[in-house]
């Protein structure tokens, strides 16, 4: 008894085999599909057998299936001839989309006009085209909690305003299963029948415009007690948008009764029994809703969006009490948010959502604590509120075609009709073929070369017409007239592409030209997945840094060396292997060699004058430069060339932190000997009161000891908080490509900045106290000499750091730095001790001062040719100078 009606064969992957049109039929496999006739709704039966390998039979047993109503979805039904269009074109697609069950209808444009643009109905400047619909297309969401009760049918009337409708108002207050003070109620538990004057929440509206009239209540009112009544008299409130002419009857089963709710009558003819209205502040396209419910879910029956437009609700999900859901939560105690799917997403924008209830059939206290509504305030691509377009043509060789669909239900999938085409006719001649959308043809999965004839791929194909193939950017698209063939060839092309938009002429004669041209057919040739070599399949390895200072980047397939090995066909090509700038400098590479040599020749050369004092330590000329200090000095700058060799190979925490510490700390010994001997005269010399000051090597000593300490104190607490290590960076060396190295960085620059400026203030200080001693006799002081040296410290120091900041390769930037460094070195020694040396190449003090004079130090600014009588003058000179000094009481 299947007629009308009829039932397949199937095999396990859901295929049709064969068609039962006869019984008794026998059957391999036990999966059959039973599609009933359209519009047909019955009882169907059939009855069936089981026979086994040894030929045993079952006895017989009966399937019934019953056919229920189904939804119709909408039909839309264009014109069959070209509607004629010039200019710009209304286009009322709404007017050709029926549907026998439903007034809630929405267009969607589903392709574009080949040759024309579609606009937007209500976009008054033509300056907004339609785009094709896409229901998965990513749109700017607004999430948003309701801020007003517009209406309800009964609430819970209570002093304190508990279980008050407001109490729904905003984001979730509640989280866990049962009553709750800070959740809406209705009056009644299963329904009570008739409520009247304590509980109707109906209230006013401006028909035609929605809710922007006064609203029901003043939430902020001290007390919502029973007595309240709304509409005391037929006509004080309007009826909402809608409904009938009687005051607050749209859904009232009594119309007499003004200010009365019947919930079970109300139950008995609409199937839900209680209702609330809640307002929104934004208007949106409704994409989803989000209702808590503490007590009593599984209630709710419908849910209707308000159009604006149309002055009418429209249902946006609709069901069944759940009373098994009820149960569940009832018995776990659990909170339940309420996600209604599939919901109608509307073509329109709202801000008010009405939510109807079934308390009758959920027999327990109904309770909401928050919703939520989630939409586009932007229009859906492809959506069209109005059901209109606007169409403007742009070419009179064709006749221009677009397609569209309906659905009642917002865009959903499943609730979509098939799609209709709409020609129009923009002025084209007659008898020319209609304007061709594009098609997509798949490649070869054997070669990277597809042949087609006109005739696989053109929509408008006719014998008699000629072709001519349109070049594309990437060269793949040619037209034998020969052999009458196209040919798509991606071989030699580099790119991952997997689609390529061709186009091809069809004409009436050849060759082809703007008299003769019929239409031009674009064609999308899609190569299947796994033939095309995609940038993501190119992998490359970087070598160690080798001898040229630079990493030697390979490229390969993840799957090989070439393509072949990855059964690819064709795409993106490798690059071709490159090089780039290494992030140290090996010590066995030119530069590395180069930087060794001149650290060693620094060390060597300040060294040996580190030796020189040392012997020469008891000679009048060095012992009267207190040559402690200059041997810290020229012993400091030594280390500090040789300290360069650190900065060599890659970084490690280890090479990190003495890289720190090894320069740091030997620039302020070194460079705080010479500060120490400066301050010492400054501080004696600047005593314009004749003060009586006692300077001693020691409290030289001191001041030196003090900086010293204070650097280290610096880099203890930085390697402590901030430490220095080998921290690995991403360098892109060509576009989106990028390689790990290992540079020595710390996690925050703030300490290695304040190590720097406290050289910084050093040096100027330095420079500060020379100058201001540059006229002390030399007798006291070398403070020239040591200014120069100064001076120096500050010029390398300044071109180093400029040379560092810059985006230089780091063998070129460590080269710059080592020269600075090892040259200002050789410099600042010079500086100080070269003098000294040529005087006591010069012999002239071997048996020290005839004066016995033990000043800070000695002249060295004359020659070894100062004649007895000079050298006399100026050791009178140095007796009165100290004179002057005893009587003031000054110790040096």
């Amino acid at each position: 008894q299947l007629s009308p009606g009829r039932l397949f064969i199937m095999d396990g992957s859901d295929k049709v085999l064969s068609e039962i049109t006869s019984v008794p039929a026998v059957s391999t496999s036990s999966r059959l599909l039973f599609v009933p006739q359209v519009d047909q709704v019955a009882t169907r039966t059939f009855t069936y057998k089981a026979t086994n390998a040894k030929g045993l039979e079952s006895s017989a047993a009966t399937v019934t299936i019953s056919v229920t109503t189904a939804e119709d979805i909408p039909s839309p039904s264009a014109p069959a001839a070209p509607v004629t269009a010039s200019g710009l074109t209304e286009i009322d697609l709404g007017a050709l989309t029926t549907d026998p069950d439903s007034n809630f209808v929405t267009v969607l444009v589903e392709s574009l006009p080949v040759h024309g643009t579609l606009y937007y109905d209500n976009d008054a400047g033509m300056t907004n085209p339609v785009s094709k619909f896409d229901p998965f297309a990513a749109m700017a969401v607004t999430e948003q909690f309701a801020s007003q009760i517009v209406e309800t049918s009964t609430f819970w009337p209570s002093p304190v305003k508990q279980w008050h409708p407001h109490q729904a108002l905003g984001p979730q207050d509640v989280s866990t299963y049962g009553d709750s003070v800070k959740t809406l109620a209705f009056y009644c538990r299963a329904g009570c029948g008739k409520t009247c004057s304590n509980s109707i929440m109906t209230g006013s509206v401006v028909a035609g415009t929605g809710y922007t009239g006064s609203f029901p209540f003043d939430p902020s009112a001290a007390t919502l007690t029973a007595g309240t009544v709304n509409c005391p008299n037929a006509g004080d409130c309007e009826a909402p948008p809608g409904g009938n002419t009687g005051p607050i009857t749209i859904t009232h089963p009594a119309a007499a009764d003004d200010v009365c709710w019947d919930a079970l009558a109300t139950h008995a003819l609409y199937g839900w029994s209680e209702y609330f209205t809640v307002k929104f502040d934004t208007q949106v396209h409704v994409k989803a809703l989000e209702i808590g419910e503490n007590r009593g879910m599984g209630a709710i029956e419908s849910i209707e969006a308000y159009d604006y437009g149309t002055d009418t609700w429209q249902v946006i999900w609709s069901g069944e009490a759940d009373t098994a859901l009820e149960q569940m939560y009832k018995d776990t105690q659990q909170y339940h948010v309420f996600i209604p799917y599939p919901i109608c997403e509307t073509k329109f924008k709202t801000d008010l959502i009405k939510i109807k209830v079934d308390t009758v059939t959920i027999d327990d206290w109904n309770e909401y604590d928050y919703i939520k509504l989630s939409g586009t305030e932007d229009r859906p691509a492809g959506v069209l509120e109005t059901g209109k377009v606007w169409y403007e043509g742009s070419s009179p060789t064709c006749i221009d075609n677009f397609k569209f669909s309906a659905t009642d239900c917002g865009g959903q999938v499943p609730r979509t009709s098939s799609e209709s085409v709409y020609y129009v006719d923009a002025g084209a001649d007659a008898g020319v073929p209609n304007c061709v959308e594009a098609i997509t043809v798949a490649a070869d999965t054997s070669s990277t070369v597809t042949t087609l004839a006109p005739s696989d791929i053109s929509i408008t194909y006719t014998s008699s017409s000629t072709y001519e193939a349109v070049t594309d950017p990437f060269n793949t698209w040619s037209y034998d007239s020969a052999t009458g063939l196209f040919t798509f060839d991606w071989g030699g092309v580099n790119s991952d592409k997997n689609k390529y938009d061709v186009e091809f002429k069809q004409c009436s004669s050849s060759p082809c030209s703007a008299s003769n041209l019929l239409a031009i057919q674009k064609v999308t040739m899609e190569i299947p997945a796994g033939l095309v070599a995609m940038e993501e399949d190119i992998t490359f390895t970087k070598s160690d840094c080798t001898s040229s200072n630079e990493y030697e980047i390979s490229y390969a397939y993840t799957w090989g060396p070439d393509l072949a090995s990855g059964s690819r066909l064709g795409g993106k090509l490798l690059p071709a292997d490159t090089t780039y700038k290494c992030a140290e400098v090996p010590i066995d590479s030119g530069a590395g060699t180069l930087i060794a040599l001149l650290a060693i020749v620094g060390t060597i050369f300040c060294g040996l004058f580190s030796v020189y004092i040392i012997v020469k330590a008891k000679h009048p000329v060095i012992k009267s430069s207190q040559p402690m200090f200059c041997i810290v000095f020229a012993t400091g700058c030594a280390l500090i060339c040789l300290q360069i060799l650190s900065f060599l190979g890659e970084a490690t925490n280890t090479s990190c932190a003495l890289r720190n510490w090894l320069f740091n700390c030997l620039f302020t010994l070194a460079f705080g000997s010479i500060f120490a001997k400066t301050w010492r005269v400054w501080r004696v010399f600047s005593n314009t009161h004749l003060k009586k000051i006692r300077l001693t090597n020691m409290d030289t000593l001191k001041v030196m000891l003090i900086l010293f300490a204070a650097e280290a104190i610096v880099l203890t607490l930085g390697q402590i908080i901030s430490p220095y290590e080998a921290t690995t960076e991403q360098w892109e060396f060509a576009a989106g490509r990028f390689i790990d190295v290992k540079v020595c960085k710390s996690e925050t620059g703030e300490w290695h900045l304040l190590t720097m400026a406290y050289k910084v203030v050093l040096v100027f200080i330095g420079c500060y106290l020379s100058w201001t001693t540059r006229n002390v006799d030399n007798a006291f002081a070398e403070s020239k000499y040591i200014m120069l040296a100064i001076y120096q410290i500050a010029i390398y120091g300044l071109v180093a750091a400029v040379v560092a900041g810059g985006d230089t390769p780091m063998n070129t930037t460590l080269t710059v730095q080592t020269v600075c460094c090892v040259f200002g070195a050789i410099c600042c020694v010079s500086s100080v001790f070269f003098p000294k040396f040529l005087l006591i190449q010069s012999g002239q003090y071997d048996q020290g001062f005839k004066s016995g004079s033990q000043g800070t130090s000695l002249n060295t600014g004359g020659g070894s040719g100062a004649s007895a009588e000079e050298l006399e003058k100026l050791e009178v000179e140095i007796e009165r100078l100290k004179g002057i000094l005893e009587e003031n009481h000054v110790e040096f």
